[in-house]
């Protein structure tokens, strides 16, 4: 598998709320975004970095499922919602100086026009009482028939500075030999 670099979108002040990857090249077979996050306090509703495609943000086109834990329980959850998960983000008010949250989030098949696209993300965070969460979330774009060109990233809250996105996409070779 080959990786390319593709965009990078790094907050350079506090207080931003949505980016975008506009124009994304339609050569590759996945792609990945990486997430380094932190928001300046806590956003309504939870803590992840959500994601919508092609401008798309319209509540059921979207459905999630996670699985995680911390050092005190586990849970699962499943969503009907308006976007997909790319990380769980660590707030400023709760959390260690300086710490970010992390994620990296696979979307598979993005440019396929014949099927619903899915994207799967490991993500975790560290609090400043000793708890950190870990988190796994599997996403679907219930839309069939649209490859994904653009991709915009939403908190609900606001970033601090040096929280960072990177979007790559990913090229599968096949093996020969003997």
């Amino acid at each position: 598998m080959t990786m390319y670099a593709i965009n990078t979108q790094t907050i350079t002040s506090d207080n931003v709320g949505t980016i975008s990857f506009t124009n994304i090249p339609q050569t590759f077979q996945h792609l990945q975004i990486r997430t380094n996050a932190r928001l300046t306090g806590n956003r309504g509703g939870g803590n992840q970095i959500r994601a919508w495609f092609n401008s798309d943000n319209t509540n059921g086109n979207y459905t999630w499922h996670s699985l995680g834990g911390n050092s005190a329980s586990a849970f699962s959850e499943y969503y009907s919602t308006d976007a997909i998960v790319l990380s769980w983000v660590t707030s400023a008010n709760v959390a260690t100086n300086n710490a970010f949250s992390v994620g990296i989030t696979d979307i598979l098949d993005y440019t396929n026009t014949n099927r619903i696209k899915t994207s799967r993300t490991i993500t975790g965070q560290n609090m400043n009482d000793g708890n950190g969460l870990v988190a796994l979330f599997s996403s679907a774009w219930n839309n069939s028939s649209a490859a994904i060109n653009r991709i915009d990233v939403n908190w609900g809250g606001t970033m601090v500075a040096g929280t960072r996105f990177d979007l790559y996409g990913f090229n599968t070779t096949t093996a020969t030999g003997a």
